[in-house]
């Protein structure tokens, strides 16, 4: 008979199982190479440094024939945003951690986030990621608080996989940057 702990596990690890089958299934589909997917806050909105630099390319010429997807967790709490663009056919908003956000994330060629990816994610080898962190850290994150260095693991797997990591300000890249490498 199997030990009450794993049995009552058991749900947590079915569903890990069917969102790892689900990106496995769409890592097998071609990139998208006119797609960019934006991702704020595990999808807490069109904000932060996601949104300036979608803002930005939405009205440039070069991004032109681009296609944006966002990424937003609540569509009802975020209808103002997803209602401001729902005219335009290059934008389409996703629901974080549906069918339909693994499929994007997963054939976008290129990737914008402010924090990280779920453990899930796995770059593909034609994608471009581009991790622009946000604000100044002003509090102690990761490997800086003592006996939280697991806490970290998932940034840091994103970091790695970042093909570009975009710094606000020195003191950004001096304080969460620069400091970070040292911790080896």
């Amino acid at each position: 008979m199997p030990k009450i702990d794993n049995v009552k596990r058991l749900p947590s690890k079915v569903k890990r199982l069917i969102k790892n089958e689900i990106r496995t299934f769409w890592q097998n589909y071609p990139i998208q190479h006119d797609t960019i997917l934006f991702e704020s806050f595990s999808g807490n909105g069109m904000l932060c440094h996601p949104e300036a630099l979608f803002r930005r390319m939405l009205n440039r010429s070069d991004f032109s024939e681009y296609r944006f997807i966002w990424v937003i967790n609540d569509f009802s709490r975020y209808s103002k945003s997803i209602n401001e663009y729902k005219s335009n056919p290059r934008i389409k908003f996703v629901k974080y951690l549906s069918f339909e956000y693994y499929k994007a994330l997963n054939t976008s060629k290129y990737l914008i986030n402010n924090v990280s990816f779920p453990t899930q994610f796995a770059k593909r080898p034609d994608q471009v990621y581009v991790n622009t962190w946000h604000g100044i850290p002003l509090k102690k994150m990761g490997y800086d608080i003592k006996g939280r260095a697991s806490d970290a693991k998932n940034i840091v797997r994103n970091f790695l996989a970042a093909d570009y990591l975009l710094s606000s300000s020195r003191a950004m890249t001096d304080s969460m940057y620069a400091k970070a490498a040292l911790h080896k």
